[in-house]
């Protein structure tokens, strides 16, 4: 159980590093479907926090 704990923590910290490039580049963006687009990368930043914690915590 705890090496599939450690395996998911690096997958989960792997995508966290994706997704705060993602967001990072959405930042700047002025147009309304880059602004979208940055939403739905939040909204999915969110549930992947969530899960994340979940999986640490429990």
């Amino acid at each position: 159980m705890e090496v599939f704990k450690d395996s998911a923590f690096e997958e989960a910290s792997r995508s966290f590093q994706f997704d705060i490039i993602l967001i990072c580049s959405q930042i700047g963006a002025q147009n309304q479907v880059s602004r979208s687009i940055a939403f739905r990368t939040y909204y999915e930043f969110g549930i992947r926090l969530v899960f994340f914690l979940m999986l640490y915590f429990f």
